[in-house]
């Protein structure tokens, strides 16, 4: 797999590239020496992933634009007025209302004023949001292990312990699935609540099942052996909902015990650990301290090392 820009260091015109990793530093060179190295025999099987690749892969038109396109020209007003409050929201409805009613019944102007007013709430309300957005926007960024989260066209990036297959987040949230050897066309995971992934990890001793960490959730994707289509139903993930622990920065599964989950929240001195056999949780940890930053796992899972706010790091046996 190259990586070229990722992550882009230097300003000169000859700006280094990723090689590869080893012992867990990035080997850098220039992008000569990175063609010369994809020409190894012993790298044919892995995919060559760039942004550019990423970016032609992107649909040209949403699905939602293609159903509005062939569906609403055949409804009534009042179909589509209830139609956009289902898909749109209750803002959608008001303007729809607003634009039936103008000028054809009595108290239109009233329903005019009314929209205005609850039009600029609804501004208001998105402003708080934002500035709550920007809020956990800055401490991703501040523990994210990928140089500039928010911009970079590669967020996160998990390979299977197999080594058969690699999962690239894209800074749009998307999740493309490569398989090395093969020349297939990538996977495509993408779900409404799969938002500023933050983390993927795979499951161990299982080729199929990828836990995928967003700021307010985790998804549990179960792809089917059987029939692996390019773009799986959303009806594959299973979503958990954590709002009250975003963000939400980082996952891992159990070494040991398959079906157990640890989520990583900077918001919280402990780990939550989900059983996705029954979707149980449970808060493991020191409840005094500093926030977790970041939870490194031995290979052999029996360890793990926690860095806390203050430059503090606990090195302990894995709960």
């Amino acid at each position: 797999m190259s990586s070229y820009q990722f992550p882009p260091i230097g300003s000169s015109a000859d700006v280094p590239v990723c090689l590869y990793e080893t012992n867990g530093r990035l080997i850098y060179g220039n992008e000569k020496e990175l063609h010369e190295m994809e020409g190894n025999a012993l790298l044919g099987v892995f995919p060559k992933i760039e942004d550019r690749l990423l970016n032609r892969l992107q649909q040209s038109l949403p699905r939602d634009n293609i159903r509005e396109t062939f569906v609403d020209n055949q409804q009534s007003r009042f179909q589509q007025t209830l139609n956009s409050w289902a898909t749109k929201g209750i803002d959608s409805l008001v303007d729809s209302v607003k634009n039936a009613m103008s000028g054809t019944i009595p108290y239109s102007d009233w329903l005019l004023s009314a929209g205005q007013i609850f039009n600029k709430a609804q501004i208001d309300i998105a402003n708080v949001f934002a500035k709550s957005e920007e809020s956990l926007y800055d401490s991703i960024m501040q523990t994210s292990s990928t140089l500039n989260w928010l911009t970079n066209w590669a967020r996160c990036i998990a390979i299977h312990n197999s080594g058969h297959r690699i999962a690239v987040c894209q800074n749009n949230d998307c999740i493309r699935i490569f398989c090395c050897g093969s020349n297939r066309l990538p996977i495509t995971l993408k779900h409404q609540y799969q938002q500023n992934v933050t983390d993927m990890a795979w499951k161990p001793f299982d080729r199929m099942v990828l836990a995928v960490a967003c700021t307010h959730a985790v998804l549990i994707w179960k792809l089917d052996k059987q029939n692996w289509n390019i773009r799986p139903s959303v009806n594959c993930a299973d979503v958990i909902e954590m709002s009250s622990l975003a963000p939400i920065t980082q996952c891992f599964w159990d070494s040991l015990f398959d079906q157990a989950l640890f989520v990583v929240s900077t918001s919280s001195s402990c780990l939550q650990v989900l059983d996705t056999s029954n979707g149980e949780s449970e808060l493991v940890g020191s409840w005094a301290g500093g926030r977790i930053r970041h939870v490194w796992i031995s290979p052999n899972g029996g360890k793990i090392a926690v860095a806390y706010d203050g430059n503090i790091i606990r090195y302990e046996d894995s709960v």
